[in-house]
């Protein structure tokens, strides 16, 4: 119901029941068009308002996709795990695969494409990945999250002497839709060199626009 400006009475002027409907009733049930506890409203037009129902528990509150109305969403984040160990031939850029979602709001990853996330929503993002290199002493480690859009940070270390070589790698950054991240590790030990079965992983958080 949209609401209706106010008239200027002038004396002597004939009030009538369709007047005060339209300008006491009409307007407060315009104005007023919350029903429960917790609901919020908000402006659908100049003259109009619409009712957006409390949302759930440690819900967010943000715009819709069309950037038209508020709405209630839960967090926008994906992290998968690779749960095989994976084999990183010598002096070789490799893609990690992963094989596991343990949560995915809003297709990040799928099956078919099981080395990258692509990236729903165009905007600011932290993003990361763990890998977990099998006990070798010799060389260096290096691994990079590769993003088409925004920054690829990188870590590169030398291997840890009588231990497994442990990286964990953060990032914040602005992505585009569409684009995509991954995990790619290097290692120059002397031969080839697995990961850790159970140890890799990668995640990606939206923050905003």
């Amino acid at each position: 119901m949209a609401f209706t400006n106010p008239l200027t009475w002038v004396a002597s002027q004939l009030v009538t029941a369709a007047l005060l409907n339209q300008q006491v009733r009409d307007n407060l049930s315009a104005l007023w068009v919350g029903t429960s506890a917790g609901d919020t409203d908000y402006y659908t037009g100049s003259n109009s308002k619409s009712r957006l129902a409390k949302g759930s528990a440690r819900a967010q509150y943000r715009m819709n996709a069309a950037g038209t109305a508020p709405e209630w969403g839960n967090a926008i984040q994906a992290r998968v795990i690779s749960t095989a160990v994976q084999t990183i031939t010598k002096d070789t850029y490799t893609d990690l695969t992963f094989d596991i979602e343990l949560e995915d709001t809003n297709s990040f990853w799928v099956v078919g494409s099981p080395t990258i996330f692509t990236i729903p929503y165009t905007g600011v993002y932290m993003y990361g990945c763990r890998v977990i290199y099998n006990t070798n002493s010799t060389g260096i480690r290096i691994t990079t999250i590769s993003a088409t859009s925004g920054g690829s940070p990188t870590d590169a270390r030398n291997s840890v002497v009588g231990s497994s070589t442990n990286v964990t790698l953060n990032a914040v950054g602005r992505l585009s839709a569409g684009s995509t991240i991954k995990v790619i590790v290097w290692q120059n030990s002397g031969g080839d060199l697995d990961t850790s079965a159970n140890s890799a992983y990668m995640w990606a958080t939206f923050l905003g626009n």
